[in-house]
């Protein structure tokens, strides 16, 4: 019987052919790996990016909400009358009288607890405001702590403490001009004057 190895016939040539198809199907392979590997790199770099881009609109977003909610927060300090002023001016020119509406008062509470805790703006505004705000809050809790004391829930108080009407006037321009500074250095937004 004679056996015949096939081996015998295989040449150098046939050798080295079969061994550049292996290293060529290697560094294929090699290639294709670190191109997945690059690709998911920079997928995941990018949606990171994305995630972060999202984060940080979502931030803007509720720091813009945050400032407008405090915004309306100033019609009850304002002096132009717009239906939920704090502070209501009778008499003459020469010898104004100023009165504290007890209804308003406790609406401000109301709207301050709704725009600060249940809204959550509290949480993105500065502390600047947030102690501007809760000074006006104080003072309105003592103005109707003490008519509640005397027996008067309803109507209107004469103002007799000139103190207590400037802190609330200059309440007013210090936190309109410190939401207006918030808008313009931290969200790149302006409010007309």
């Amino acid at each position: 019987m004679n056996h015949t190895y096939l081996l015998a016939e295989v040449t150098w040539t046939d050798i080295a052919q079969t061994a550049i198809a292996f290293l060529t199907l290697a560094v294929t392979i090699f290639i294709a790996y670190m191109a997945n590997r690059w690709a998911m790199e920079y997928w995941h770099k990018q949606k990171k990016a994305e995630i972060n881009y999202q984060l940080e609109n979502l931030r803007y977003q509720n720091m813009f909400e945050a400032a407008k909610a405090a915004w309306g927060l100033l019609s009850f300090l304002t002096e132009k009358e717009n239906g939920n002023n704090l502070l209501n001016y009778k008499g003459t020119k020469e010898k104004p009288e100023v009165y504290f509406s007890l209804d308003r008062g406790r609406q401000y509470l109301s709207e301050l607890s709704r725009v600060f805790y249940e809204q959550g703006n509290g949480v993105f505004l500065t502390p600047e405001i947030n102690n501007e705000i809760f000074h006006v809050r104080t003072n309105v809790y003592k103005l109707l702590d003490k008519e509640q004391r005397s027996g008067n829930t309803t109507g209107e108080i004469l103002l007799t403490n000139e103190g207590l009407v400037t802190f609330f006037r200059e309440s007013y321009e210090r936190l309109r001009i410190t939401i207006k500074t918030y808008l313009k250095e931290k969200l790149k937004y302006e409010i007309a004057e």
